[in-house]
C-alpha cells in the first residue's frame, strides 16, 4: 500500500482502496476508492479533510504530476 493511501481512505471514508503502479515505479499510478453510493462519495469529496489532502498533493507535486479524477460505476463484481 502506498504510504498516503490510508490517509486518503480515512479522509474519503471509503471502505476499499486500491493502488495500481507501473512495474518500474517511474510511470503513472492510479488509486481507486470504492463507495457504497454516490451520495457518500459526494459528501466525502466536499469534506475539509479531502480538501487538505488535495492541497497537500498539489503543493508537493506542483506541475510534475497531473491529478485527475473520474467517476466509474461498478456493474459487476466477482471475488475469488
Amino acid at each position: 500500500m502506498l504510504p498516503h493511501n490510508s490517509d486518503v481512505r480515512a479522509a474519503l471514508q471509503g471502505g476499499k482502496g486500491l493502488a495500481i503502479l507501473e512495474r518500474g515505479g517511474c510511470g503513472p499510478h492510479h488509486a481507486v476508492y470504492q463507495f457504497t453510493d454516490m451520495t457518500k462519495l459526494d459528501v466525502a469529496m466536499k469534506d475539509d479533510a479531502t480538501k487538505v489532502l488535495v492541497a497537500d498533493f498539489d503543493k508537493t507535486w506542483l506541475t510534475a504530476v497531473t491529478r485527475a479524477g473520474d467517476y466509474l460505476t461498478l456493474v459487476e463484481g466477482r471475488s475469488g
